[in-house]
């Protein structure tokens, strides 16, 4: 579709249920689709024309994610898997598994060495992108993790979960830096290091069992720890994105 008219510029029907996913290639040339029918394909943007058509999954492809040089594409699946191709010929290199649900986000570093992943079981993981080798798995999550992102600098993720909360990881440590949980009448951000937050607007008591305080109420420890209640204009964190 042209963006700024809108107008269609091609349409294929190949794929033999709801595709789920879709990603551009970094250089504008490609395009690779996920399908319910368990399947990747690329494309060329420009004609249309099926390049290559990936059938390594064994259940719906959630997610798709090119490499940042364009020569691998990632594919994520309700399989609990994640599997990594030669963008040029479809040739599979490598197949990730340890997730104990469907994965539903998938996302290189910016270096393309390592993938994140994200899934059903609560958890986001970070493989090796050559060897597959799992480096880390991080738990925080109360609820199915739908994506992640990683920072510019490669050392931060942010996850974001059906709990309704962003996470943002030291993926080399695994430490949660900071939780985000908006709700329709506020917000609450949260420091696990040191347990410090600030409130905006009105948030309900549930919250706190999302960022893991669920036994106390919003406020409660204020008056026994000094200082705890971040001010409106103090940061939360450092620059987490700072150039490498």
């Amino acid at each position: 579709m042209e963006a700024a008219s809108g107008k269609v510029l091609w349409a294929r029907k190949v794929h033999t249920d709801t595709v789920m996913s879709v990603a551009w290639s970094p250089d504008g040339t490609r395009f690779a689709s996920g399908s319910n029918d368990k399947s990747v394909r690329i494309w060329e943007a420009a004609s249309g024309k099926a390049l290559q058509a990936m059938e390594e999954h064994a259940d719906r492809v959630s997610s798709v994610a090119w490499s940042p040089d364009g020569t691998r594409l990632a594919g994520g699946s309700g399989d609990n898997s994640v599997h990594v191709w030669e963008a040029a010929s479809g040739k599979a290199l490598q197949a990730m598994k340890g997730h104990t649900a469907g994965v539903m986000s998938v996302a290189w570093s910016p270096d393309g060495t390592r993938l994140a992943s994200g899934s059903d079981d609560n958890s986001v993981r970070v493989w090796e992108a050559a060897s597959g080798k799992a480096l880390t798995t991080l738990w925080g999550h109360v609820g199915m993790v739908r994506a992640a992102s990683w920072c510019s600098n490669g050392r931060h993720l942010v996850s974001a979960g059906s709990d309704g909360s962003l996470r943002v990881w030291d993926v080399a440590t695994g430490q949660c830096l900071a939780v985000h949980v908006v709700t329709p009448s506020g917000a609450v951000v949260f420091r696990p290091r040191d347990g410090r937050y600030r409130i905006q607007g009105g948030v309900e008591g549930h919250v706190w069992h999302t960022i893991g305080l669920a036994r106390y109420e919003l406020g409660e420890l204020d008056e026994f720890v000094e200082g705890l209640r971040l001010a409106d204009d103090e940061p939360l964190l450092l620059p987490l994105c700072e150039a490498p």
